[in-house]
């Protein structure tokens, strides 16, 4: 997945997501979620700020949040559910 969002007036934020899941299955459910996942990330980008996600500390707390919520969407958690979120690119301009 790949997204493009506005962080604040200044900024916009585009980054590629490759999930990978605990099982086959989990990845199978993903895809069926994809609409409303994307709205989630989406809405969860929306109140980021642009200096904290250039640190290391900022991508690694989204991306835990990112799992946290992917699992949420498809009603699974971290044993059966997406394990693991990979930036494929990550752009702040």
């Amino acid at each position: 997945m790949v997204f493009t969002v506005n962080l604040g007036k200044d900024n916009y934020l585009q980054f590629g997501l490759v999930f990978e899941g605990a099982t086959p299955e989990a990845l199978h459910l993903l895809a069926g979620y994809k609409p409303k996942l994307q709205h989630e990330i989406i809405l969860l980008l929306s109140g980021k700020d642009a200096a904290k996600l250039r640190t290391l500390a900022g991508k690694k707390e989204l991306i835990e949040e990112i799992i946290e919520l992917s699992n949420h969407v498809i009603h699974e958690d971290e044993k059966t559910g997406i394990k693991e979120v990979l930036f494929t690119k990550f752009l702040i301009q």
